[in-house]
C-alpha cells in the first residue's frame, strides 16, 4: 500500500501490481497483499497512527450544509517525516558563517543572515526548525489556531531523546495572488503601490534601480493602525503573520512560476517548426511536437534554454537572441550552491543588464510600457 499511495497510484494500477506479485512471488503460503486496492485503502483509514490522521475544519455553511476542509497539522507532519532515518540524520543544524577565499559566503539556508538572526533569539539549548511552505491558493486562517510557532518551542524525540526545537517560517513559496493572501495586500496591479513586497507607486514598476522600501510588520502596522490601510494597498485586517517571530511575510513569499514571452501566433509557430527540425543528440532533449509552455517541467525548460538562442536567430531582431544569451548567463549564475558577496554583485549586474535590453526591447510595444508587478518581481 505505501508504493500505491507514495506514488499516486490508481486503483487499476494497484491491482495490477497485486496481480503481478501474486503470480511471480511463488509464495508458499496465502498473499499477505490485499484483495485489491480497494480494501487495501479500508483498512489504512482504519489504522490509528496520530501523524497519518488527519483533521477537519468547516469553512463554510450553505443551505444548511457545511463543508470541511480536511487537513494534517504542521507537527503531525513533522513527526512522519522523523519516521524516515535519512531525513532524521540531517534535520539539526547550527548557522555556519561559510567563506569562501576569505570572503563571506552563502549556500545552505543556515549560512544565511535570516538563520544567524533567528538562532540568537532562541535559547542557546535550542534548535532551529526551518519550515518551507508552498502554497497554491490555500487559506491560511486556521494558523492563528496553531500554538506552532509561538510560546517556548516543541520537543520531537529523536534517538530516544527530546530535542528542543524553535520552528520558523523561512520562506513561502507561492504564486502572486496567493503572496497577496498572506500578506494582506489587495490583489489588483492598478493600485498606487501594487507590489506586495515594497512600496514602490505603479508609475516606477519598470525601473529596475529606483531604491524601494521593503515592506514589514512596522510600517505596514502603522498603515494599520491609523486607518489608512488603503494607501498602502492593503487590507484594513490585522494580519497574524505580524506575531510570527522572526519573519517578514512580505519579503518571505517567493512567486515561483515563470512566464514567457508572447512572441504571437505566427512566430510561435516558426518557432516551434525550428525546434522540431533539430535532428538527435546525446543528452539533449528533442521537441519534436513543439513546446507547450503549460505542461513544460523544470527539466524540459532547461533543456529548451540550450537550444532557443538558435531557435530565434535572425526570427525577428539580433538583440532578441542577445535577451536569450544574458537570460541564461542569468540563469547559470543563479544556479550556484554557494554564492560570495562578489558573485551576488556580478548577479545582480546580471539582472540589470538583462532588464536593460528587455526594456529597451519591448517598452515601446507595450500597452502599459511594461509596468508589470512580475516584470518588476
Amino acid at each position: 500500500m505505501a508504493l500505491v499511495i507514495e506514488n499516486n497510484l490508481n486503483n487499476k494500477a494497484g491491482n495490477a501490481i497485486i496481480k503481478f506479485f501474486n503470480k511471480h512471488s511463488d509464495l508458499s503460503q496465502l498473499s499477505p497483499l490485499p484483495k485489491n486496492i480497494e480494501t487495501g485503502r479500508k483498512f489504512m483509514d482504519k489504522m490509528n497512527i496520530s501523524q497519518l490522521s488527519y483533521s477537519k475544519y468547516c469553512v463554510l455553511t450553505h443551505n444548511s450544509q457545511d463543508y470541511f476542509v480536511h487537513y494534517r497539522p504542521i507537527k503531525n507532519c513533522i513527526k512522519n517525516l522523523l519516521s524516515n532515518p535519512d531525513i532524521l540524520k540531517n534535520l539539526m543544524f547550527r548557522y555556519e558563517n561559510s567563506k569562501i577565499e576569505d570572503e563571506k559566503s552563502y549556500g545552505e539556508q543556515n549560512s544565511g543572515n535570516w538563520w544567524k538572526r533567528a538562532e540568537r533569539s532562541i535559547s542557546n539549548h535550542a534548535n532551529i526548525l526551518s519550515i518551507i511552505l508552498y502554497s497554491d491558493a490555500t487559506t491560511t486562517d486556521t494558523l492563528e489556531k496553531n500554538p506552532l510557532f509561538q510560546g517556548d518551542g516543541v520537543d520531537f524525540n529523536i534517538d530516544d531523546k527530546d530535542i528542543w526545537f524553535f520552528p520558523r517560517i523561512s520562506t513561502i513559496i507561492c504564486d502572486w495572488p496567493e503572496a497577496c493572501t498572506f500578506s494582506l495586500t489587495y490583489k489588483s496591479p492598478n493600485l498606487n503601490y501594487p507590489c506586495h513586497f515594497c512600496l514602490v507607486q505603479r508609475e516606477d514598476l519598470i525601473d529596475i534601480r529606483k531604491e524601494v522600501i521593503l515592506r514589514n510588520h512596522v510600517n505596514m502596522k502603522e498603515y494599520f493602525d491609523s486607518n489608512t490601510s488603503n494607501l498602502a494597498g492593503l487590507e484594513q485586517v490585522n494580519n497574524y503573520f505580524w506575531s510570527i517571530p522572526n519573519l517578514n511575510i512580505y519579503v518571505t513569499t517567493v512567486p515561483d512560476r515563470m512566464h514567457h514571452l508572447d512572441l504571437e501566433k505566427k512566430s510561435l509557430n516558426k518557432v516551434n517548426e525550428r525546434i522540431a527540425d533539430i535532428p538527435r543528440h546525446s543528452q539533449l532533449k528533442v521537441f519534436k511536437k513543439g513546446i507547450q509552455l503549460s505542461r513544460l517541467t523544470a527539466s524540459e525548460y532547461r533543456d529548451m534554454m540550450k537550444i532557443m538562442v538558435f531557435v530565434i536567430d535572425d526570427l525577428q531582431i539580433e538583440d532578441l537572441s542577445e535577451v536569450y544569451v544574458k537570460w541564461n548567463e542569468m540563469y547559470l549564475l543563479s544556479r550556484s550552491e554557494k554564492f560570495k558577496e562578489s558573485d551576488l554583485e556580478n548577479f545582480q549586474k546580471a539582472i540589470n543588464d538583462w532588464g536593460d535590453l528587455f526594456i529597451k526591447l519591448f517598452q515601446n510595444i507595450s500597452n502599459f510600457h511594461l509596468k508589470f508587478l512580475k516584470f518588476h518581481s
